[in-house]
């Protein structure tokens, strides 16, 4: 079964976007994946999970990092991603633009734009496994939304 790993980004308010992306792969391309994952979280320093909000700020896993040991450990990071066969989608919605123009077309329950972002990357990833010929359902993994994920999930 296809498997996606999904996330957000600007949703703290701090970013003229708020974004969901994410990696879709088979069980068995995520199983050669995590090793070589954990391998890279077990550099010293070790680490127990990766943030990107935290290697970018040097803080929490990358507090005590230097800026040239957080880059060289971010490259690592990706060299993992790119040795594997993981499909990549993301989408982004301008705050300034769901502001202006949609939030006061949707109803108040869904009036966040976490759930536009929702419906478009599952869309995205369900046109990338159509496409692909599976016949599987897709499986999704996505961070905790407190507040919204009961909707989100009904959606």
């Amino acid at each position: 079964m296809p498997l996606a790993f999904v996330d957000d980004s600007g949703s703290g308010g701090d970013s003229p976007y708020f974004v969901l992306a994410g990696y879709c792969a088979s069980e068995s391309t995520w199983a050669a994946f995590w090793p070589d994952w954990q391998s890279v979280l077990d550099l010293a320093p070790k680490l127990t999970y990766f943030k990107m909000s935290e290697a970018e700020t040097l803080r929490a896993q990358f507090a005590g990092f230097t800026a040239e040991e957080r880059t060289k450990r971010v490259n690592q990071f990706i060299d993992v991603i790119l040795d594997h066969d993981l499909q990549e989608a993301s989408i982004a919605v301008p705050e300034k633009f769901y502001r202006e123009i949609l939030a006061s077309l949707l109803p108040g329950k869904v009036s966040n734009p976490y759930y536009m972002a929702f419906i478009g990357l599952v869309s995205a990833f369900a046109g990338l496994n159509r496409h692909s010929g599976s016949t599987e359902t897709m499986d999704f993994v996505f961070d905790e939304q407190t507040g919204i994920e009961n909707r989100a999930l009904k959606m």
